[in-house]
């Protein structure tokens, strides 16, 4: 009994701080704005889809990680933002 009683108390508090981290505690626009894109936005999950599952792991100077600089580019590109190479 004291067991089940411990359990039910922590999933009632991981339940609880899910709630809460849903909310927004910020006025400021710009950031609430990055917030609703975060939460709202239909992008996101082909954005991780693409760099996580096609491209895959990538270590610094790897292959991997040239073909991540270019997806990021080219996804950029055509979402209009131009001249994205560092120089």
């Amino acid at each position: 009994m004291n067991r089940q009683l411990r359990v039910c108390a922590v999933l009632l508090f991981f339940a609880c701080t899910t709630a809460v981290s849903e909310t927004f505690p910020s006025d400021d626009p710009v950031i609430r704005k990055i917030w609703e894109e975060e939460m709202d936005s239909t992008r996101l999950p082909a954005l991780v889809h693409g760099l996580f599952d096609v491209i895959g792991p990538r270590l610094v100077g790897s292959p991997g990680m040239m073909k991540a600089h270019e997806w990021v580019v080219e996804t950029y590109r055509s979402w209009g933002m131009n001249d994205l190479r560092d120089r």
